[in-house]
């Protein structure tokens, strides 16, 4: 939640102004004049920074539950993934990685929801329910 920012490792400048707004399971920052090192922190910890102006204004988004982020190949950037189908979800937001289902349950590739281990159905009959799904499904 929004309260949770304060105890953020970074240090926000008094001339910058960040809004904080609580969307469902995450959480969305827009930041005016701010420079990049705070959005490049942000990256770091869950959050997706988008520069939407020339004026160093930023739009952040916390990846959301049913996603995990990850830093792409120039390690300035971060993305949200979806968990991928077989036996992962993710439950909390702007997490690095996905969740295992319990040995014997898995998310078909076609549900949408990857956001809670609710999603994670008994296996079939006749399959192996003694291990993880891994990303069988």
């Amino acid at each position: 939640n929004c309260c949770s920012l304060k105890k953020l490792p970074i240090q926000v400048p008094k001339h910058v102004n960040v809004e904080c707004v609580a969307e469902g399971m995450g959480v969305t920052l827009t930041m005016t004049r701010v420079f990049g090192s705070i959005a490049w922190t942000l990256d770091r910890i869950g959050f997706v920074c988008n520069r939407i102006n020339e004026e160093y204004d930023y739009h952040c988004s916390e990846c959301s539950a049913g996603t995990f982020f990850t830093l792409l190949n120039d390690n300035f950037t971060a993305h949200c993934n979806r968990c991928a189908a077989g036996g992962w979800y993710q439950n909390e937001a702007g997490q690095r990685q996905c969740k295992p289902c319990v040995n014997g349950t898995y998310i078909a590739p076609g549900d949408k929801s990857r956001s809670s281990p609710l999603n994670c159905a008994v296996c079939p009959t006749g399959t192996n329910t003694r291990s993880h799904a891994g990303y069988r499904a």
